[in-house]
C-alpha cells in the first residue's frame, strides 16, 4: 500500500462498499414495510369479516346497510 494508486483505489472500493450496503439497507427496509402493510391490511380485512358473520349470525344488521 506504498503506492498513492492503490491507496485511493482502496478508499474508494471501501467508500462503494459503505454506499451499496446502505442502498441495500433501504431497499431491505422498503421491502419489510410493504411486507407488513400487505399483511395488516390482510388481517384487518378477516377482522371486518369475521364481525360482519358474527352479526349476520346473530341477526343484526351489518355496519353501514340498514334493514
Amino acid at each position: 500500500m506504498n503506492d498513492p494508486n492503490t491507496f485511493w483505489l482502496t478508499v474508494t472500493n471501501i467508500a462503494l462498499a459503505a454506499i451499496v450496503l446502505v442502498l441495500v439497507v433501504g431497499v431491505m427496509t422498503g421491502v419489510v414495510c410493504e411486507y407488513v402493510a400487505r399483511v395488516r391490511g390482510r388481517h384487518a380485512t378477516y377482522r371486518e369479516i369475521d364481525r360482519e358473520m358474527r352479526d349476520m349470525i346473530r341477526g343484526a344488521a351489518p355496519k353501514g346497510r340498514s334493514r
